[in-house]
C-alpha cells in the first residue's frame, strides 16, 4: 500500500467511497452542493488553504483518503476527511493517512491537527493516534522539525 497526494483524476472515486461510506453510516447520498462540496474540486478546497489531500492506494485501487487544511487559526490544521473502506479497516491505513497528513502538516509549521467529531457526525468514534479531547475538538500537537546549521 502507498500513501500518495491526490489529484484531480481521483476525484470521481473519492466521491464513489465517500458515497458508500455514506450510505453504510445511514447519511444519505453526498451532497455535492452543500456538505460535501470539497469533493468537486479537491485542489481549490485543500490545496489552495494551505492543505493536502491524500489516497491511500493497494495495488492500484485507491482504498482510503484523507483530508485537511488550515483551520479557525493559522497554526491550525483542520481534518476534514478520513474515510477508509470496510474491506481495509483495521488494518493500519487510517493510521498511514493520519500520520502523512501529520508530516504535511509539520511541514507547513502547523503547530496542531485539530478535528470536530461532531462537525461531521462521528459521536461513536473514540480518540485516537494520539489526539487528545478538548472540549468540542480532538488535537494532535505536531512536534516542530529542527533545522540544522
Amino acid at each position: 500500500m502507498q500513501i500518495r497526494v491526490a489529484n484531480r483524476q481521483d476525484e470521481p472515486i473519492i466521491r464513489t467511497i465517500v458515497n458508500q461510506v455514506n450510505t453504510e453510516l445511514g447519511a444519505g447520498d453526498i451532497d455535492l452542493k452543500g456538505s460535501d462540496s470539497d469533493l468537486n474540486n479537491i485542489e481549490s478546497h485543500y490545496f489552495w488553504h494551505d492543505g493536502i489531500f491524500v489516497v491511500a492506494e493497494d495495488n492500484g485501487l485507491v482504498v482510503g483518503l484523507g483530508g485537511a487544511r488550515r483551520g479557525e487559526s493559522d497554526k491550525q490544521l483542520e481534518l476534514v476527511r478520513l474515510v477508509v473502506i470496510p474491506s481495509r479497516r483495521n488494518k493500519g491505513t487510517a493510521v498511514q493517512l493520519l500520520e502523512t497528513i501529520a508530516f504535511f502538516g509539520q511541514n507547513l509549521e502547523y503547530d496542531v491537527v485539530i478535528y470536530y467529531p461532531k462537525k461531521f457526525g462521528t459521536t461513536q468514534m473514540e480518540p485516537f493516534f494520539g489526539f487528545t479531547v478538548e472540549g468540542m475538538a480532538w488535537k494532535l500537537a505536531l512536534k516542530r522539525r529542527s533545522v540544522c546549521s
